[in-house]
């Protein structure tokens, strides 16, 4: 089951990537509408992990499990790799705040290899979840805004038109990244007493920048785990210049659209 996985997902993202997508207006429109060349990764950097929960926290209180918005599955062994629509995660009725909601859905699934994205620690898990946190409150700023003043309808389909507009591309290649890092990265091991290593944080806080008809990360840029202040301040570090005011913009642009139109 796991290769039969591996293998769906690999051919899916063959064929968007080989497939050219017929001419459109949606480029142009997307751009008058305020989005960037970073418009793909930076909405499938913000949806591949949002549940029900987190879409009614910060972007409408209304928002049912048929939301159409696609995230990657925290099951990593389930056979479908992507949710087309965020789920509806219980939350534990004791927590009000979403960081102690967001502590609870890591620590609870702890000793799970298995869930939310492989490889890391609990420490590197915490901090993802926080991290998204942060980046759902910037882009609810932005989506207050748009509420008032909404994108045309034009600028909507466009930015909804995920299977042609780069989102569902560079959301398989996270869905790969968190699912097998070892297909993804030319990844270096070491063998201690006959047994296979690894030692390294995948999530580079990247996936934005990176066009996807470039060639695979190199193993040497991968974060090594949180164990200690120096690691945890260069990572800091590279998540805050890695993003741009502008980027709430864009992925509460996608959101309000899908959500609304």
């Amino acid at each position: 089951m796991h290769q039969v996985i591996v293998f769906h997902l690999l051919m899916a993202l063959a064929v968007t990537m080989c497939v050219a997508a017929p001419p459109n207006d949606c480029p142009a429109i997307l751009q008058k509408g305020g989005a960037s060349e970073r418009f793909p990764g930076l909405v499938a950097h913000g949806i591949h992990s949002l549940t029900v929960g987190d879409l009614k926290f910060y972007f409408k209180a209304d928002v049912t499990s048929a939301n159409t918005i696609p995230t990657v599955n925290a099951n990593l062994q389930d056979g479908q790799a992507i949710l087309f629509n965020a789920p509806d995660i219980p939350i534990d009725p004791m927590f009000a705040t979403p960081g102690m909601r967001a502590l609870d859905r890591v620590l609870s699934h702890m000793d799970n290899p298995n869930y939310d994205i492989r490889e890391y620690n609990t420490l590197d898990r915490v901090v993802h979840a926080l991290h998204m946190h942060e980046v759902w409150h910037g882009a609810s700023v932005e989506y207050a805004k748009l509420v008032s003043a909404p994108p045309s309808k034009d600028v909507c389909r466009c930015a909804t038109d995920i299977d042609n507009n780069g989102v569902m591309e560079v959301l398989r290649l996270i869905a790969l990244e968190v699912r097998e890092p070892n297909l993804m990265y030319g990844r270096k091991i070491k063998l201690n007493n006959g047994t296979v290593q690894w030692s390294g944080n995948l999530y580079r806080y990247r996936f934005f920048s990176r066009s996807i008809d470039k060639p695979l990360r190199n193993p040497s840029e991968v974060n090594p785990h949180i164990v200690n202040q120096k690691i945890w301040l260069k990572m800091k570090k590279d998540m805050l210049t890695s993003m741009l005011p502008k980027d709430d913009y864009e992925l509460a642009l996608y959101l309000y659209c899908a959500l609304n139109v």
